[in-house]
């Protein structure tokens, strides 16, 4: 399951990996909104997900890909 968070941890996207087809994600196009605090030039913008690898039997455990800057 693929899941996109804004920094507030809303969902942005979500996909099962297990039902997707391959022309869902070749062009993936959403919407949000972000409210910017400060008042100075935006000179970028840095995006990451996580990804959470669901378990296929009942014995494994659930692993999740993180890919964010504070993460390992």
């Amino acid at each position: 399951m693929l899941r996109l968070t804004s920094n507030s941890g809303q969902v942005i996207l979500h996909l099962n990996m297990k039902t997707v087809k391959a022309k869902d994600v070749e062009e993936a196009v959403c919407s949000f909104e972000f409210k910017i605090n400060r008042r100075e030039t935006m000179h970028g913008f840095g995006s990451w997900f996580d990804v959470e690898f669901c378990p296929l039997t009942k014995d494994a455990e659930m692993v999740i890909l993180k890919t964010g800057p504070d993460s390992q």
